[in-house]
């Protein structure tokens, strides 16, 4: 559209398709849609469904989604604290199945999404020496790198 306005019928119609097809980034982007106001097709309970499968997949910008919503914006203020208490609340039961899922698998990348999981703390608590030992599982040479997990190499030492 010239007018720079979202097509959203249209948007909302090839991510179906990609849901459909189990694409991976497919289930994080129709979260995304389903979480924006302006979308007519607003559901946010089929966002948190869509961010939680993105998030078994693997999709690191899903965890980290659901890291930010679980997270409150103002520690000092009670409200925001208790929005946060509900999502961790909402994505923990949407993410079990899936979680237990990911657990039976233990192929690379299941250890791979548990271990972007304790990382960030979604729905474990953030644990490096846990996410390590699933990033070493799912040979994820790229997460090794990450500064923290040297910092306690040399803890070892």
């Amino acid at each position: 559209d010239i007018t720079g306005e979202i097509q959203w019928d249209k948007v909302n119609y090839w991510l179906e398709k990609a849901c459909e097809a189990d694409l991976p980034n497919g289930h994080f982007y129709m979260a995304l849609s389903r979480s924006n106001s302006a979308n007519p097709h607003c559901d946010l309970e089929r966002a948190i469904e869509e961010f939680c499968i993105a998030a078994s997949m693997g999709v690191e910008s899903a965890i980290q989604k659901i890291a930010w919503y679980c997270t409150p914006r103002d520690e000092s203020n009670p409200e925001s604290v208790e929005v946060a208490e509900a999502h961790i609340d909402l994505f923990a039961e949407e993410l079990e199945p899936y979680v237990e899922e990911l657990l039976e698998k233990g192929d690379k990348a299941s250890w791979n999404a548990l271990g972007l999981m304790y990382f960030y703390g979604v729905y474990y608590e953030r644990d490096f020496d846990k996410a390590k030992e699933c990033f070493i599982k799912a040979e994820n040479r790229k997460m090794l790198e990450n500064p923290v997990f040297e910092e306690d190499d040399e803890d070892e030492d």
